[in-house]
């Protein structure tokens, strides 16, 4: 088992604290980001050994934020495939720590696929959804 690290191409804050309710505390409050991560390495990544394509969501959204506040992971999502070549990527998720695990699947959400090293183009990342608080 490999870990591959992903890269962040662009994270957008999806919502602020606007939507906080009086007397809130900071990490009651749920915010959200959506995170574009490939595999920019010259490593594949092998679902079948099976290798994990790992990004740190907090400190991509504390980057994003510019806030000085500590982001914590609390949930995360794939909503998009990831299309390298001309193959679609889906996946499933894992959380350790803020750290966001995707293991590939199959556009059919099965089998064990092998994600290209950065050789080869990608065409859409993946997107993936990420629940957080603020302290």
């Amino acid at each position: 088992m490999a870990v591959v690290a992903g890269t962040v191409q662009a994270v957008e804050l999806v919502r602020g604290p606007d939507d906080a309710y009086g007397n809130e505390i900071a990490t009651g409050q749920m915010l959200s980001a959506s995170l574009s991560i490939w595999n920019d390495t010259s490593s594949v990544v092998n679902a079948g050994t099976p290798d994990t394509l790992d990004v740190n969501a907090a400190t991509a959204i504390q980057n994003a934020r510019r806030d000085g506040k500590t982001v914590t992971v609390r949930t995360a999502a794939i909503v998009q495939t990831l299309v390298v070549g001309s193959t679609a990527y889906a996946g499933t998720i894992t959380l350790s720590s803020n750290t966001v695990k995707i293991t590939p699947q199959t556009a059919a959400w099965s089998g064990t696929p092998t994600i290209p090293a950065n050789t080869t183009e990608t065409k859409r990342y993946y997107r993936v959804v990420v629940g957080y608080t603020v302290a």
